[in-house]
C-alpha cells in the first residue's frame, strides 16, 4: 500500500509548479554597510542631549534629517507593537548621533533620536536614503529601544513599516 502511494507522490512532486522569486526593488541599499552612527553611553544620552542634538547632523544632511524623522514618526505611530508598549502621540525628540555617506547622486544617513510623547524612555534608530538630489527621502529600517536595550547595546525592535509593496516609506 505505502509502495503505491509513494511513487505518485513522488512524481507529482516532481511537476508542482514553482514560486517565483521574489526580487526586491534595489538590492545596491542591501549590498553595501550602512554607515553607523557612533553609539554613545545612555547616560550621556540622557544629560547630554541639550549639547548633541544642535550638532549632531552635518548641515548638508539637515534636510534628509527632518524628512526622516517626520516619516519616523508616521511609522512610529502606525506600528501596534510600537503604540502598545511606548504609547500614542510619539514623535522623535532630538538627534544625539548620525552617520551618512554618498554614492554618485545617492545619499544615505543613519538616525539615533530620542522618542517623545510615550509612556517610557525609548531611542530610535532610523536609516534613510536619498536617491537623487531632488527626489523624497525613503525610510528603509526604524528600530527601536528601550532603556535597558539601550544600556545594553540591544539593537532594539524593528518597527514595521507601511509600505504598500515596496521597501521603503516615501515622503
Amino acid at each position: 500500500m505505502l509502495r503505491r502511494a509513494l511513487l505518485p507522490l513522488c512524481l507529482a512532486s516532481g511537476f508542482a509548479p514553482r514560486r517565483a522569486p521574489y526580487f526586491r526593488r534595489d538590492v545596491r541599499v542591501r549590498a553595501r554597510p550602512w554607515p553607523q552612527p557612533v553609539n554613545l553611553p545612555l547616560p550621556v544620552k540622557l544629560a547630554g542631549g541639550l549639547f548633541l542634538f544642535a550638532g549632531s547632523v552635518a548641515r548638508k544632511d539637515r534636510a534628509l534629517a527632518d524628512e526622516l524623522l517626520a516619516l519616523s514618526s508616521v511609522a512610529l505611530n502606525e506600528d501596534p507593537a510600537v503604540t502598545s508598549e511606548l504609547g500614542y502621540g510619539l514623535e522623535p525628540g532630538g538627534v544625539y548621533a548620525s552617520a551618512s555617506d554618498a554614492d554618485g547622486e545617492e545619499r544615505r544617513l543613519a538616525l539615533q533620536f530620542q522618542i517623545q510623547g510615550g509612556n517610557l524612555w525609548a531611542q530610535g534608530t532610523a536609516r534613510g536614503i536619498r536617491r537623487a538630489p531632488g527626489a523624497p527621502a525613503e525610510l528603509v529600517e526604524l528600530y527601536v529601544t528601550n532603556m535597558d536595550g539601550a544600556m545594553m547595546g540591544d539593537g532594539g525592535a524593528r518597527v514595521r513599516l507601511a509600505t504598500g509593496g515596496d521597501d521603503a516609506i516615501v515622503s
